[in-house]
Parts: structure tokens; C-alpha cells; sequence
């Protein structure tokens, strides 16, 4: 795990604006970074059902191990007050909003988790199953 480039993800990832049905900006970061590590991704209509500006993402990645793929999930939106949000990284390691929004580390904690763990496999060229990952909208 490279932890600097963890905590970026994390500050980039929660900088998005993605208030629920909002996702779109976050939607179209997931998909560009999903598709430069390797991942067919696909979007459904659930954006349009529900009046909201994105999509539940599907992203696929043949592996090279036997088994049933690995399936990761976490969703894209952000609770209230969440436009502007910015992530702030202290000098003892934590990490806080700036004070005037939620820092939204759910689920941004966990989508930056799993992209540094995708990231890990690509560099280090692992062989693993077959992965799944599914980000969906509307979680809050």
C-alpha cells in the first residue's frame, strides 16, 4: 500500500461534489480511473429513474486465477451539506473537513481503499480473480 498516494486519492475522491443523485461528476472520475486500471465499465439507468444525474457503475476485470470473481461495493453520494467539501490532512495524521461541510468519508474511505488496492495489483502485476466492483447512487 503506498499511504501517500491512499490519503490524495481520499482528498481528491472527496473534493467531488456528489450530493445523492448528484453523482455525476464522481461517476465520470471512477469510470476514467477504473478504465486506466485495466476495467471494462458500464452504467445503468437508474439515474434517469430515480431523476438523478449518473448511474449505478458496473466495472469488470478478467482475472487470471480460478474461482468466482471478487465482488467490491461502495456508493458515490455524499450527505448534506457536501458541495465545496474539501479533506484536510494534519500534522498527526488525521484528517478532517474544513469545518463548513461533512468531510464525506463515507464511503470516499472505502472507494479510495479499493482503488489503492487495484492500483497495488496492476503495479505489481498479482494474479488474482476475476473482479467485480459496483458503485451505486442514492445510498444516503
Amino acid at each position: 500500500m503506498n499511504r501517500e498516494r491512499l490519503i490524495r486519492t481520499f482528498q481528491e475522491l472527496v473534493s467531488i461534489d456528489s450530493p445523492s443523485f448528484g453523482e455525476r461528476a464522481m461517476a465520470d472520475e471512477l469510470t476514467r480511473r477504473l478504465k486506466e486500471l485495466g476495467f471494462a465499465v458500464s452504467e445503468d439507468g437508474a439515474g434517469t429513474y430515480y431523476g438523478g444525474t449518473a448511474g449505478n457503475l458496473y466495472a469488470y476485470r478478467e482475472g487470471s486465477l480460478p474461482g468466482e470473481p471478487l465482488l467490491f461495493s461502495t456508493h458515490m453520494d455524499t450527505v448534506e451539506p457536501s458541495r465545496g467539501k474539501r479533506a484536510v490532512l494534519h500534522e498527526d495524521g488525521r484528517i478532517t473537513s474544513e469545518g463548513k461541510t461533512v468531510l464525506g468519508a463515507d464511503c470516499m474511505a472505502g472507494t479510495a481503499a479499493v482503488l489503492e488496492a487495484l492500483t497495488e495489483l496492476k503495479e505489481e502485476q498479482a494474479d488474482c480473480r476475476s473482479l467485480e466492483l459496483l458503485f451505486f447512487i442514492g445510498e444516503e
